[in-house]
């Protein structure tokens, strides 16, 4: 018996009967039991396992109007969330069972009104169907607007794109990314409150339709202050001639939306309003719904990692655009540097060449074009909000004014040694450095946070003789390469991503105030054993770099 027929025969016996197949998927009806009585249900199962049976009512029940946690408005059973329960492909007969008896058992709980507080995580799903982008700098407090936008290319009567944001230059430049530009004349009134209730659908009538309603259900959640807060709000911009508003609440998990369009007949607000006919105006508006999507850059950055402390905000200095470089700086990027009022600088005076393609986060497009600017263009195309200063000048002579941090990551000892000098004494900048040990054997970063701490000339003694080995072994020198193209380390771009990887730990650390160790080494070489496992160095007093304050 192949598997289709082993699921049909199995479901037959539960009381499910074959209807059609649709490709992989087999359709049946049949009842789920529940509280000794039958539901009607259609039921999807995917024969290759891969998605979960889908339960569809046919007959909600009155009781479970206009909505219900886990049933969607067609009717959709959701018993269980995508991913967290896998399938066994060898045994799909057995693995629909199952799938059975938890919507059974899920479908029992929500009849019995066990399942009501899971409306507040499947709010969304009930809100309202509409997007309305957010770019909201949490860190400023410059007003929000709303903003329309529409397809460069599309006709004019297609639906604009609502945006909010209180950062309407960097929320343009990231629209025009799109092919979007604003719609002239359509800026609106944003109401922004704040909530410490978290939303969840009224079960008797639902969604809100108009502004009586949607205050009503404030009320409903327990937070009369949101509730006066935003017909306050409203009552302010109908006084002021407005034709609509948008009324942005931010609970402590999620923010959501609507919109709201005066019905004014054709009058305007004059002095024959009273506050009774205002109210009784603003309680009959119209409103619609909107779930809102953030994009703003520190949400962005903030999203995967959200215990840690996101770096937006910081300046930073990045010396080396090369093959650590470039791939560090993406690294960084995403987590938030050069955002809101932080600035990324790339330093580097050298240019791409056709022979650095093959382990550089630029690619070919690039060629012959300075380093720093070329990548400065590069992570500006992804992250169009991004303030990146590219300076094609040599790392010494480079201004860089207040900065949190400078990252060497050039992989040239001399040059660590020279800057370690440099930003000593009153001048002194926090420095990691980051580098490749021989042709790819390991990878190491160091972090000079404080002035007390070792730099990177302190890994050496007097006579230059490594105090802190990566590798009990010796590091092998291999070099390849010839005439105009130069001597070179060989070893893949893996390396380098590597490499990228280890600093952006350690600067998250930083960020963090959780620098140590200052001194991180990993192996790449599994014949290779490491020597210093990661460890705080100390200052030498004599180091010739950090020890001598000129």
């Amino acid at each position: 018996m192949n598997a289709v027929e082993s699921i049909v025969s199995v479901l037959k016996q539960r009381g499910f009967d074959y209807e059609a197949s649709e490709g992989d998927t087999l359709l049946f009806r049949g009842h789920l039991l529940c509280q000794g009585q039958p539901h009607a249900v259609a039921l999807a199962v995917d024969v290759s396992g891969l998605t979960l049976p889908e339960f569809q009512l046919l007959n909600i029940p009155r009781q479970l109007k206009p909505i219900a946690p886990h049933i969607g408005q067609d009717g959709f059973l959701c018993y269980a969330a995508r991913g967290s329960i896998v399938l066994d492909i060898f045994d799909m007969p057995a693995q629909v069972l199952a799938c059975i008896d938890r919507a059974e058992s899920v479908y029992a709980e929500v009849l019995a009104g066990k399942r009501a507080k899971d409306l507040e995580d499947e709010f969304f799903a009930y809100w309202g169907t509409s997007i309305c982008l957010a770019d909201i700098d949490p860190y400023l407090s410059t007003p929000v607007e709303a903003i329309f936008y529409q397809n460069a290319k599309a006709k004019s009567k297609a639906e604009p794109l609502l945006v909010i944001s209180n950062v309407p230059k960097q929320t343009k430049i990231k629209l025009e990314c799109l092919g979007m530009i604003p719609v002239p004349n359509r800026v609106a009134r944003v109401c922004r409150v704040k909530t410490n209730q978290a939303p969840m659908p009224m079960q008797d009538k639902w969604p809100p339709k108009s502004v009586e309603e949607v205050l009503r259900w404030q009320s409903y959640l327990g937070d009369g202050n949101c509730r006066r807060k935003l017909e306050s709000h409203l009552i302010n911009a109908l006084n002021a001639d407005l034709n609509g508003a948008f009324c942005l609440i931010e609970s402590p998990l999620i923010s959501y939306g609507f919109a709201v369009s005066f019905n004014r007949n054709g009058g305007k607000p004059n002095s024959i309003y009273n506050r009774l006919a205002v109210r009784e105006l603003i309680y009959q508006s119209q409103l619609q719904t909107f779930s809102i999507v953030r994009i703003d850059d520190v949400y962005l950055a903030q999203r995967n990692n959200p215990m840690n402390r996101n770096l937006h905000g910081l300046n930073i200095t990045l010396i080396g655009c090369g093959t650590i470089g470039g791939y560090l700086a993406e690294l960084m990027v995403k987590a938030g540097v050069g955002t809101s009022t932080g600035r990324l600088t790339l330093v580097d005076n050298d240019s791409l060449m056709p022979q650095n393609v093959g382990r550089h986060r630029l690619g070919f497009n690039h060629i012959l074009q300075n380093k720093a600017e070329a990548l400065a263009e590069e992570l500006t195309r992804s992250s169009p909000s991004l303030n990146a200063r590219p300076l094609p000048v040599d790392a010494l002579q480079a201004y860089l004014g207040k900065e949190d941090l400078i990252i060497d990551a050039t992989g040239e000892e001399a040059l660590g040694h020279a800057l370690a000098h440099k930003y000593q004494g009153p001048d002194f900048k926090p420095i990691l450095k980051v580098w490749i040990e021989g042709p790819g054997i390991a990878v190491r970063s160091l972090l000079t946070p404080v002035p007390d701490s070792a730099c990177a000339r302190c890994l050496n003694d007097d006579q230059r003789t490594v105090l802190y080995p990566s590798t009990q072994e010796a590091i092998p020198l291999e070099l390849l390469g010839q005439g105009c193209e130069s001597l070179y380390v060989p070893f893949p771009a893996t390396v380098s991503v590597q490499a990228a990887c280890l600093a952006m730990e350690h600067l998250s650390d930083w960020a963090m105030e959780q620098p140590s160790p200052r001194l991180r080494t990993k192996i790449l070489n599994n014949h290779f054993t490491i020597a210093t496992p990661d460890i705080d160095p100390l200052k030498r007093s004599t180091c010739p770099a950090c020890a001598m304050v000129v």
